[in-house]
């Protein structure tokens, strides 16, 4: 049923603004020059079984599984506390960890290259048709 506003029903003001109950976490700053990217992980990985197998490496700071919900996606990222660890992380790649061999690369991101718009010749071209109506 429909209620209408009225004398008897005016509308309910809106909830204070309350704090939450739990603070809010503040981002962890991140750092791409000592994160490695892991895939071809099996779903049954947990980030335990990382820590685990590359504790053996260096200091293991962060460990991220990529997952929707509870399921892995399969891939992840692990982050030490020094560049010659990373370097001594990604001397493990095809590895295999829970049977699979993994496969590891540097995190850092490349430069994005721009791509060239699609642009017409400003010049006669002789040697080019062009063709319509296919359909």
């Amino acid at each position: 049923t429909l209620k209408y506003l009225t004398a008897e029903n005016p509308p309910k003001p809106p909830a204070p603004d309350t704090p939450r109950d739990t603070p809010r976490e503040t981002p962890r700053e991140r750092h791409p020059d000592l994160t490695i990217f892991v895939s071809n992980l099996s779903y049954s990985t947990t980030e335990d079984d990382l820590r685990e197998c590359f504790g053996n490496v260096g200091t293991v700071a962060d460990v991220r599984l990529v997952k929707k919900g509870n399921k892995s996606h399969g891939y992840g990222y692990i982050e030490f506390s020094s560049r010659a660890e990373v370097l001594a992380a990604l001397n493990l790649d095809r590895v295999p960890i829970n049977d699979r061999p993994v496969s590891l690369a540097s995190a850092r991101r490349s430069p994005r290259k721009v791509e060239k718009e699609f642009k017409y010749a400003t010049v006669h071209e002789a040697h080019k048709i062009f063709v319509s109506n296919l359909l």
